[in-house]
């Protein structure tokens, strides 16, 4: 669950609801501003209506730790109209450079997203996404190569609105390279994409965020996502039929082993097929609280598999040579991965020497099978040692935290100590009958835990001798 989420459900129930401090302007406010009183579980008014708010308001709340504040739920209506007018306001803002530029704007619609996952029924909900997707699709138009900043191809979290965020941005380009004469296709594939996992409000989040297999159960709920998305999105009402159709096909296969219902070529829709690869790529792309991000052209070569029999073969080309001329141009949007220094051997870090597991890559191209995975996993539960390691030197204090998870290529850990993704850490991993062993590890994701822990994926690398 991203933070955004977790605060909306923290105000479910109030009169107020969260918005990031990076959604409000430097100006006059048009909205009342709340802040969340810890302690009393009550919400101050911070500033009204009519009141400047200031960079120098921005910076103090950011200092206090601040990243949300709060608006009446009768003024919500509002903010999101007022939040897709500033977003256009921010692209042409000729100070951001396109890091920046993307972040604050990825921030923003995601929180539309998750507004629209959480009560899709809400008024003007799911037409605050519409309109996000039409803004989209101007800012494509005028400048194809400024707009392609906000496609983050590889770095970012799967979390379901993160995930419905770049798979919209990701339709809406593919689709104007497919049909460049086609300017309100390309605007319905923007908002089809946006919208197209919505049904996954309606499956449970320990199941979209299960590390190991899918019980039968457990798949059966997943695959009824589309429908489900398909139902919310019919009852809505006013929806054009490409919409429907990307979110209730976007997992079906050309030659009919895909979901819900086994519709074959035939019956697929170009922006459906659109949203299949853009879809994949991004599923096997992006992070996971496991492991570190699949790199683009890696995932490209796993899509390449179902070429004409999962994918449309026309699609996924023209996705595959946007991508690589993408990377081409601007090779930093890609991770840079390590080949990493894993474990010659689980024996003497699990109790239970594990069974079966595999050095190789078990990609496969059905939707179900593709494995995220370089080495099989094991739970496990021993303690850690750990130090950062800073301009390649470890630091003398030192932090507990708990293995919880581990293979040959990587540990997941548990702490109370904060960490960040990209770190660099010294473990001292408590072995069997009393050894230790040490790794150097870099680290991939973070979860903040509701306990105020965090749990780190960390992908094991290799640094010079002398530089630890």
């Amino acid at each position: 669950m991203s933070a955004a989420t977790a605060e909306k459900q923290a105000a479910l129930g109030s009169r107020y609801l969260p918005i990031p401090i990076e959604s409000l302007d430097e100006e006059v406010l048009t909205l009342d501003i709340y802040l969340r009183q810890a302690e009393r579980g009550q919400f101050a008014l911070y500033r009204g209506k009519g009141i400047p708010f200031s960079s120098k308001d921005h910076k103090r709340l950011v200092e206090r730790g601040v990243r949300f504040v709060y608006i009446p739920a009768e003024q919500h209506r509002e903010y999101r109209k007022a939040l897709v007018a500033r977003l256009d306001r921010l692209y042409d803002d000729p100070k951001l450079k396109h890091d920046e530029r993307a972040r604050i704007i990825r921030t923003a619609s995601t929180q539309l997203i998750e507004e629209a996952l959480s009560d899709p029924t809400a008024e003007g909900a799911i037409e605050s996404v519409t309109d996000l997707g039409d803004q989209f699709a101007n800012w494509l138009e005028k400048d194809p190569q400024k707009f392609s900043y906000l496609l983050d191809i590889s770095e970012h979290d799967f979390y379901t609105a993160t995930h419905m965020l770049n798979v919209g941005i990701g339709c809406g380009i593919l689709m104007s390279r497919l049909c460049p004469e086609e300017p309100e296709l390309v605007q319905l594939a923007f908002e089809g994409g946006l919208l197209h996992d919505i049904g996954k409000r309606d499956v449970p989040e320990a199941i979209l965020n299960k590390e190991g297999q899918l019980e039968e159960s457990e798949w059966k709920q997943i695959q009824r996502h589309p429908s489900l998305g398909y139902e919310i999105l019919s009852e809505h009402g006013g929806l054009h039929s490409v919409i429907l159709e990307m979110t209730r096909d976007h997992h079906e296969h050309l030659d009919g082993t895909g979901y819900p219902s086994g519709r074959k070529a035939d019956d697929l829709s170009l922006a459906a097929r659109v949203c299949a690869v853009v879809d994949v790529f991004d599923a096997i792309s992006a992070a996971r609280p496991y492991r570190g991000p699949t790199p683009p052209l890696d995932t490209l070569k796993i899509l390449a598999q179902g070429a004409g029999a999962q994918f449309d073969a026309d699609a996924l080309m023209a996705w595959t040579k946007y991508i690589s001329q993408s990377l081409k141009d601007d090779p930093s949007r890609a991770p840079i991965v390590s080949t990493g220094q894993p474990l010659v051997s689980l024996d003497e870090l699990l109790v239970a020497p594990p069974e079966g597991f595999s050095h190789d890559d078990d990609y496969k191209a059905d939707d179900r099978e593709i494995s995220d995975r370089e080495h099989a996993r094991h739970a496990c539960d021993f303690p850690v040692e750990a130090a950062f390691i800073v301009n390649g030197l470890k630091e003398e204090k030192t932090f507990k935290a708990q293995a919880k998870n581990l293979s040959l290529g990587g540990v997941q850990i548990q702490t109370n100590q904060r960490i960040r993704p990209g770190e660099v850490l010294f473990l001292a991993m408590s072995a069997r009958e009393g050894s230790v062993v040490d790794r150097t590890a870099r680290v991939v994701h973070v979860k903040e835990l509701a306990g105020g822990d965090y749990l780190g994926g960390l992908k094991f690398i290799a640094l010079d001798d002398e530089l630890v």
